[in-house]
């Protein structure tokens, strides 16, 4: 990429966050909220829901709490303590194949967790909602059931 088209990108992405980031709404008892609708877009936008900042992050939080608790059991699962593997041939092969499932919890926990950091940092500056690819808003709905979605349905698929 090009000296000029890092620029142009990010122009773009200081444009958007702009665009995302409303001052705190007195009617909202103080509760921040960022306009997914409020996007750069090449069709004429249309009102959505604004999306409450503080209640995505404590839901983020929340779901990051509880991945670092499974992978923490994982883990500890993993470990064996002092007990070794079984004598039993069957039995161990059972057991070998136990670990390797507590492993892909494990790893795909730290994945998780990875997206969930990069969500609570794109919603802390401003960049929340908006798609990384044509930086459109990501439906409302897409964020409802997966929270730390980085493209819209358009480019995801």
């Amino acid at each position: 990429m090009g000296k000029s088209a890092v620029k142009r990108a990010a122009a773009i992405s200081e444009k958007a966050a702009a665009r995302c980031v409303r001052p705190l709404d007195p009617d909202s008892g103080g509760v921040s909220t960022l306009g997914v609708n409020e996007l750069p877009s090449r069709t004429p936008q249309t009102k959505m829901t604004p999306v409450p900042i503080d209640a995505v992050r404590q839901r983020l939080l929340r779901l990051r709490e509880e991945l670092k608790a499974r992978q923490g059991r994982a883990e500890r699962d993993l470990r064996h303590g002092a007990e070794p593997l079984v004598a039993d041939a069957p039995d161990q092969a059972i057991q070998l194949q136990n670990d390797e499932v507590l492993r892909e919890i494990d790893s795909a926990a730290l994945v998780e967790v990875a997206q969930i950091d990069a969500a609570l940092s794109r919603l802390e500056n401003g960049l929340y909602g908006a798609c990384s690819r044509c930086q459109e808003a990501i439906d409302p709905r897409r964020l409802a059931a997966v929270p730390y979605a980085v493209t819209c349905m358009k480019c995801a698929g």
